[in-house]
């Protein structure tokens, strides 16, 4: 917010070379009440925003390990997160083309997922769960993904 107002300051301080560069840009005359004005000015920062959020998601949200324990799940990307294997109670594997593309733990209030997963991992997951048979599978034609899902409370009853 706070960098949002400082942009909002700059641009206000040098409207009048903006206007000028919008002039060389476009050939007729803006002021700053115009809709070409704001367009030109916002749209920037909300692009540059855009990509900033994107690239810390990426790099914050990046999987460094995970370790499977009898109790549950240590995922450590930039922070640490444990997720108790009694909470989780849907697996679900999203697959397009028979690779598994998305993988998510459902507990009762949040959903942990992991993407572009390696066989390897996902073979280690199905084996942690002691999963064999999808209790529930769905297809969706427009992303052609098929989802598995596997209820894991209901397994060990």
């Amino acid at each position: 917010m706070i960098t949002f107002v400082f942009y909002v300051m700059l641009i206000i301080l040098n409207r009048e070379m903006i206007l000028d560069l919008l002039y060389e840009l476009l050939g007729k005359r803006l002021n700053v009440y115009s809709k070409g004005f704001t367009f030109f000015t916002i749209m920037p920062f909300l692009l540059l925003s855009g990509v900033i959020v994107s690239l810390l998601t990426h790099y914050l949200g990046k999987i460094e390990h995970i370790h499977f324990s009898e109790t549950g799940i240590e995922i450590k990307t930039n922070s640490r997160y444990f997720i108790n294997k009694s909470e989780i109670n849907k697996v679900i594997f999203a697959e397009k083309e028979n690779k598994v593309v998305e993988i998510d733990l459902k507990c009762k209030k949040d959903t942990y997922s992991i993407y572009n997963a390696d066989d390897e991992f996902v073979a280690r997951t199905k084996k942690y769960f002691q999963i064999e048979k999808e209790d529930e599978s769905t297809f969706d034609y427009k992303s052609k993904i098929t989802k598995k899902i596997y209820r894991i409370g209901e397994n060990d009853k």
